[in-house]
């Protein structure tokens, strides 16, 4: 197997981008979730016969997600227990990959922007997969 040489492993760099995203992902969803806007939309959504108790556990989710990521950074882990966090994040964000663009939204408002949007997801994917490969 080639060695990495320089300074930074990319993949290091990869999960601490990781740990940002989901973290601040989570965090935002739950600070705003008592703002008057989304209350609004709540309220709406209540109307139209939708939950809004999925999106407050996906955001509770990405935010342990984004710690955990962020713990194995500075803290040493048994090496199992990161793989399975990682794969765990892996498939539940394949889950929520599923149901954003599949189930509710498939190939919505067009094309050009579905695919532009899960091409970002697909990216955020491939980037858990690659540090998974990091502890295994």
């Amino acid at each position: 197997m080639k060695s990495r040489s320089g300074i930074i492993d990319p993949l290091i760099l990869m999960q601490a981008a990781l740990a940002l995203f989901f973290g601040i992902t989570g965090l935002v969803y739950l600070v705003n979730y008592n703002s008057a806007a989304s209350e609004i939309g709540r309220a709406f959504a209540q109307l139209a016969g939708r939950n809004d108790t999925l999106n407050v556990v996906v955001a509770v989710i990405q935010l342990v997600a984004g710690i955990i990521l962020l713990v194995g950074l500075f803290a040493v882990i048994p090496q199992r227990y990161m793989v399975f966090a990682c794969l765990a994040i892996l498939v539940l964000w394949l889950i929520q990959m599923i149901m954003a663009h599949f189930a509710n939204n498939f190939v919505q408002p067009a094309v050009i922007p579905w695919l532009h949007r899960i091409s970002s997801d697909i990216i955020v994917l491939a980037g858990i997969w690659a540090v998974s490969t990091r502890f295994s």
